[in-house]
């Protein structure tokens, strides 16, 4: 496994779902998995930053694409998973 002195970032062309969930997962694979920061049960909160009301394509906020895989990558650790800002 690299350390995170040798991560790089992910990049991910498109916001096509398969794509952007393989790009989520490989960064996260990089620093070792979502189960190393999260425990089945665990109550987790991710927090998606918005930050004003502009469609994706304005990339003001997190795109939604993005925020949905991470959600997915989590929720396979089994931890109790909950989102708000």
């Amino acid at each position: 496994m690299e350390t995170p002195s040798q991560v790089a970032v992910v990049r991910c062309e498109i916001y096509q779902k398969e794509t952007v969930q393989k790009a989520v997962e490989k960064g996260l694979a990089m620093l070792g998995g979502a189960e190393r920061f999260a425990l089945p049960g665990e109550k987790i909160l991710i927090k998606p930053n918005l930050l004003i009301g502009e469609p994706p394509e304005k990339q003001v906020s997190p795109h939604p694409t993005v925020f949905e895989a991470v959600l997915r990558c989590f929720r396979k650790t089994g931890a109790a998973l909950s989102y708000g800002d």
